[in-house]
């Protein structure tokens, strides 16, 4: 969140170093700075889905189960083929 309120302040203060020493207009200020608030808000969405897939790639690779011999495997394989 912190992160997020820094990027607000910044694009604020860019958008006010245009309107003074840029000379630009008040809508061009308005613009930049709603420009700004897009951007970091797209951040933290960008942030939030880069988190989560690197939460279900972390719990699918520490949940998965490790194969079996082939050895053992095998073994089932040939009972069943003797059972059947």
């Amino acid at each position: 969140m912190e992160r997020a309120c820094e990027q607000h302040r910044s694009s604020f203060n860019s958008a006010i170093d245009g309107l003074l020493f840029e000379g630009n207009t008040l809508k061009q200020f308005m613009a930049n700075v709603a420009k700004g608030i897009a951007q970091s808000f797209l951040a933290i969405g960008e942030k939030i889905v880069e988190d989560w897939i690197e939460q279900q790639i972390r719990i699918l690779v520490t949940t998965r189960r490790p194969r079996r011999p082939k050895w053992r495997r095998s073994r089932r394989a040939a009972r069943r083929k003797s059972d059947g």
